[in-house]
């Protein structure tokens, strides 16, 4: 392994680094010696790992699932392009006849709601205030942001990853880097970036479930680290990155089933870890969602169909989600069942109540109820509740849904 693969894919807080031997340096000289060592380690193993030539600003690598003379008939009008053969990874399915390799100007831009709805526009700037700083929690190994759970490393329940990089490791390290790099630096980082989301496309068929989610995980923080980075000719691969997120949505669905179990439609008890894997699942959706309605993120391959989302139960009261143990987290989860077969469950289909304004008595207690339990993350959707009803509605009258 390079090291380069070795320093991004290390555990979060086993950093390392090179120090010069000449310890009498000036802050000056160490500062220039380690831009210059990074440099050199970012050069030698960006060639490494794509088996070819740096690419010339404005470039951008494709993957190998685009390299076969067919594949490349969609992309070969395009201009400063590189491809890399690597028959040995290619994706399930043909990118190429989708996508131009070009993001649309309009991509990932803000969308303009009616300059009148001011309430909608003070909310969606309110929410991506809060989802923008979700990156800036992940050099501090204490906190992740709260559609990741906390305990996400202790509950891979046999899961085998030890053979490849742990993809929220990778995301953990690359997001360091951009907030330490200078601004002439961040093209490399967003290079490796991108590296990085090919790899989970096209390699997500080997997954568990738990290296699964966490591959989504992870292209949503490079979503959210795009959007507070801006549109650059460095981060030119909007459109790929939301592929990878649909793709690897699609294949969760495929191989785990809805978002949300009949065990937990019906108040049954289950176990821990399949609780925090589908809860996991719900709240990493729930924010993509959100980024979809503030942001265009039109591409020719959809999100999956969920018709499942809306009987699904709104982001878990904080103390299930912060739980310290699977103890502690069956005597609350017991303590929610009985609450909700009492008063029943919110899910996202009570949100479009929230759009419209609360009117009924008794939904409103119950609403006060599920604020009283509520985190940060529960707020978050619910103060979002009318961007996340008007995605859908923008999604059911193009017939995606």
């Amino acid at each position: 392994m390079s090291q380069l693969q070795q320093r991004l894919h290390e555990p979060a807080g086993n950093t390392s680094s090179t120090a010069p031997e000449n310890t009498n340096l000036s802050p000056a000289a160490l500062v220039e010696h380690a831009n210059t060592t990074t440099s050199s380690i970012i050069h030698s193993d960006m060639i490494t790992l794509l088996g070819t030539r740096m690419p010339l600003d404005g470039e951008t690598i494709l993957g190998s699932g685009v390299a076969s003379s067919t594949a490349l008939d969609g992309v070969r009008s395009t201009p400063r392009i590189a491809v890399t053969s690597l028959p040995s990874r290619m994706p399930p399915f043909s990118l190429s006849a989708l996508l131009s390799y070009r993001a649309p100007s309009t991509m990932l831009e803000r969308r303009e709601f009616t300059p009148s709805d001011s309430e909608l526009n003070l909310t969606s700037t309110l929410a991506m205030r809060i989802l923008r700083s979700y990156p800036f929690m992940l050099p501090d190994k204490a906190q992740v942001p709260p559609f990741i759970h906390p305990k996400y490393r202790d509950l891979v329940d046999g899961d085998t990853t030890s053979m490849r990089p742990h993809p929220l490791d990778s995301a953990m390290r690359l997001s360091k880097m951009l907030l330490e790099y200078r601004r002439s630096d961040r093209s490399f980082v967003w290079r490796l970036i991108s590296m990085e989301q090919e790899r989970l496309l096209y390699e997500h068929q080997k997954f568990g479930k738990w290296e699964l989610l966490a591959s989504l995980q992870a292209a949503v923080l490079y979503l959210l680290m795009r959007i507070v980075e801006g549109r650059q000719e460095y981060t030119n691969f909007d459109t790929q990155l939301l592929v990878t997120i649909n793709a690897l949505c699609k294949f969760l669905t495929a191989q785990h089933g809805p978002v949300v179990s009949g065990a937990e439609l019906t108040g049954q008890m289950i176990r821990w870890q399949d609780w925090v894997f589908q809860e996991s699942r719900r709240r990493t959706l729930a924010t993509a969602v959100i980024l979809y309605g503030i942001h265009h993120t039109e591409i020719p391959i959809p999100c999956p169909h969920l018709p499942e989302w809306l009987s699904a139960p709104l982001p878990s009261r904080k103390s299930l989600w912060h739980a310290s143990n699977e103890v502690e987290w069956a005597i609350e989860y017991s303590a929610y069942l009985r609450e909700t077969a009492e008063h029943g469950m919110l899910s996202n289909a009570d949100l479009a109540s929230l759009k419209g304004g609360e009117t009924d008595q008794g939904k409103t207690l119950d609403w006060d109820r599920w604020y009283a339990g509520a985190d940060v993350f529960g707020l978050l959707v619910t103060l979002s509740a009318r961007i996340t009803v008007l995605w859908h509605e923008m999604r059911q009258a193009q017939g995606t849904e």
